[in-house]
């Protein structure tokens, strides 16, 4: 699977639709004017990405001009100005057809950014057996969602059918939740959720199965 096939799976319908809104973004493995993180502990999972982004006030909606990070897992980002007089979403442009960008807005979200780094998911990986892929079930169904639940997160399990698809990620389960439409996010209690619930075993990972 392809890193752009995964990131989709990943993130499931709701975040698909999400990033399908945003206009002219460019994930590049160097981030320009990137600020130095307050903590370098709490890393943000690639699979948070888009949560840990909303949660600093950027509307998904918004055009997203550019977005990058360097090797420090320091994310930087530019949002761009709406035109006022087309339909809502659309980029303002110049007269070179370039969109302008909101430099107090992008300035605003990369200093709430700052306090994490990005850990993107491994770039070495493998599509898990059937016997692997039941494994992960097990895991999701008796670990990571009873981890979730004392986190305050509930969720809904697929059938162990769509696990042992090929071409399915159902483990990763903070990734489905309905962040866009929550007004309460709360960011850090997702990311602790996150990062004591393991949605892959280490066994596994250790292996290469990751997505």
């Amino acid at each position: 699977m392809r890193h752009s096939e995964r990131m989709r799976a990943v993130a499931g319908a709701v975040v698909v639709a999400a990033v399908a809104l945003a206009v002219a973004v460019g994930l590049a493995g160097h981030a320009p004017h990137a600020v130095t993180p307050a903590s370098a502990d709490d890393r943000v999972p690639e699979d948070l990405f888009w949560p840990w982004v909303a949660s600093c006030g950027v509307d998904i909606r918004r055009p997203l001009v550019s977005m990058g990070y360097n090797e420090d897992g320091v994310v930087d980002i530019s949002v761009g100005m709406l035109d006022p007089d087309a339909p809502y979403g659309t980029p303002l442009t110049d007269e070179n057809g370039n969109a302008v960008v909101d430099d107090a807005a992008s300035q605003a979200i990369n200093s709430c950014l700052s306090a994490h780094r990005l850990a993107p998911a491994p770039r070495t990986y493998r599509e898990g057996t059937s016997a692997e892929r039941l494994l992960l079930y097990e895991w999701t169904a008796r670990w990571q969602a009873p981890c979730l639940r004392a986190h305050g997160y509930e969720f809904d399990i697929p059938d162990v059918e769509h696990f042992l698809h090929p071409h399915e990620v159902w483990w990763f389960l903070l990734s489905t939740h309905d962040w866009i439409d929550d007004d309460d996010l709360d960011f850090e209690q997702m990311l602790d959720a996150r990062l004591s619930c393991d949605p892959v075993p280490p066994f596994l990972a250790a292996e290469g199965v990751y997505w």
